[in-house]
């Protein structure tokens, strides 16, 4: 299955592109996404917004899809899923 993500702010330019479509398994979790983005990015990540060990984004970075948050790595994305990774930054 096609899935669309989209880095958001900054991220862009970590990812050096603004939006990636990945081909996953049908059934794909977050886990998978994640995995998927580590193979294809992780290396060229720094450590302060990726985990090389586990292949995932560190604790802050947002992830968000259609319907709501993907605050779980065993939520199961769909056809055509358009994911939201987003890095929140506060500021006054």
């Amino acid at each position: 299955m096609e899935i669309t993500v989209h880095f958001l702010g900054i991220l862009g330019d970590y990812f050096k592109t603004p939006k990636v479509q990945l081909e996953l398994p049908s059934g794909a979790t977050q886990r998978d996404l994640l995995k998927a983005l580590g193979d294809r990015f992780g290396a060229k990540l720094p450590k302060r917004l990726w985990n090389h060990a586990e292949d995932r984004f560190v604790v802050g970075v947002h992830i968000a899809g259609k319907n709501g948050d993907l605050d779980e790595p065993d939520i199961q994305l769909c056809e055509n899923d358009e994911i939201n990774i987003l890095l929140p930054i506060a500021g006054g």
